[in-house]
């Protein structure tokens, strides 16, 4: 198993070690002028600042704290279940009561960090009480602190003698020992709420919206049967593709965002037909013809970034993907609504009204068919990126195309295996992703 040294006891060398000397030695200066000292004062105490720096640097002394990065937290998380350590951590539920000003994830991190909840949530830290530097509960070989920074964030510190202090606020403790590997800080935070029992309004329409998902998931997972008797027009269309429209749901409840980006107070989404082609293994334009019958159907909704209230930071998002090239298409947002019964009957009598029409699977589905059966103002709403101004929305956007990076065509393992089978390009349906 690896060691932690890449961590508390990088290789480093002593010009690096000098330059860093340098930059605090200026540090220093900057804040003992900040109090008032000057003259002699000043030069007296610089020198022996400036003598002891250097002297660390000389002798490859290494000092100072960081904040770590995923993958770092990662290699201490499987350090520890390794070692069989993460067993031996106990972690204490509580009734945290939250001031009535959090409102939102934002209030909540920025409460969250500023209160000093490190020895309420982990056990083995209560025995330390007030003491300023004790033996880490996380890696023995270390001492540890806890101290709040000048931003008022309460940190963990974990030091290694002759190495360095690495910082750890109480989301980063929670991700290494609470949470499963490569986690999304969307999870660490749910953990958090969890452990802590405690809720807020924009958590409420979070949690709300993860049960929708699941129910959705769960209908969908069963329609083979339920919809086979309930719903025979809408399953003899949508019955090949059920594993698409299970896809969108789970893709949906994997990607919550914040309430202040939903639409309808739905969670607003985004994802590409690329991408959801190569999950299932499926051709990109017959998962994009399903997603046109299911939005049709009402079972999803397409969401033009055109609309009066779309997220402006979607729009932004929407275009820094596409870059500056023409070739490419905006990706597509969605929300998904919950499949009632009253949801799913108006979706049977659309499937039956296309079935009249002799719209028997999903290539049979165009645009003019579907204004033909529904109006025009009914199939301009699913096929609208024809009437966007794109230009019109980067200047909405206010996003600098030259400064993007040149989105990549997004290609699927079909793609891959085509073009090394020699049959050619892989359609026209080049979205970016």
């Amino acid at each position: 198993m690896r060691s932690l040294d890449h961590i508390f006891q990088p290789k480093v060398t002593k010009k690096h070690l000098k330059r860093r000397a340098k930059k605090r030695i200026g540090d220093e200066k900057q804040r003992l002028k900040g109090l008032g000292i000057t003259g002699e004062e000043l030069e007296e105490r610089m020198k022996i600042n400036r003598l002891t720096e250097m002297k660390k640097a000389e002798i490859g002394f290494l000092n100072g704290w960081k904040m770590l990065r995923k993958g770092q937290k990662n290699d201490m998380r499987n350090y520890l279940l390794f070692h069989n350590k993460l067993e031996e951590i106990t972690v204490q539920k509580m009734s945290y009561t939250l001031p009535r000003s959090v409102k939102t994830h934002q209030d909540f991190t920025k409460h969250i960090l500023r209160q000093n909840l490190f020895a309420d949530i982990f056990v083995d830290l209560q025995k330390y009480g007030e003491k300023s530097s004790f033996p880490c509960f996380l890696f023995p070989e270390n001492w540890a602190s806890i101290s709040k920074d000048d931003n008022g964030i309460y940190r963990y510190f974990s030091n290694r003698p002759g190495g360095i202090s690495v910082s750890l606020n109480i989301f980063d403790l929670v991700e290494i020992i609470c949470s499963q590997e490569v986690e999304s800080f969307t999870n660490v935070r749910r953990r958090l709420i969890q452990i802590l029992a405690c809720s807020y309004p924009e958590n409420k329409w979070e949690m709300k919206q993860i049960v929708k998902a699941q129910i959705n998931i769960n209908i969908i997972c069963n329609a083979k049967t339920s919809w086979a008797n309930q719903y025979p027009s809408l399953f003899k269309l949508t019955g090949s593709y059920l594993d698409i429209l299970l896809a969108m749901n789970s893709h949906s409840g994997k990607h919550i965002n914040s309430k202040q980006y939903s639409y309808k107070k739905e969670n607003l989404f985004f994802s590409s037909s690329r991408f959801l082609a190569d999950i299932l293994d499926r051709d990109p334009s017959n998962v994009r013809r399903a997603i046109n019958l299911y939005a049709c159907l009402g079972l999803i909704e397409k969401v033009p970034p055109i609309v009066e209230g779309f997220p402006l930071e979607f729009l932004q998002s929407a275009i820094r993907i596409r870059g500056n090239n023409d070739d490419y298409k905006l990706v597509t947002f969605f929300i998904i609504p919950q499949l009632t019964q009253k949801l799913l009957r108006n979706a049977e009598a659309k499937a039956k009204k296309l079935l009249e029409n002799k719209i028997t699977n999903i290539i049979k589905l165009t645009e003019a068919k579907m204004a033909e059966i529904f109006g025009e103002d009914f199939a301009r709403s699913i096929f609208y990126a024809k009437e966007m101004d794109l230009q019109q929305l980067v200047k909405q956007a206010k996003v600098d195309l030259s400064e993007c990076k040149q989105a990549d065509t997004y290609r699927t393992k079909r793609d891959l295996r085509r073009l090394e089978s020699g049959q050619g390009t892989f359609g026209d349906d080049i979205i970016s992703f």
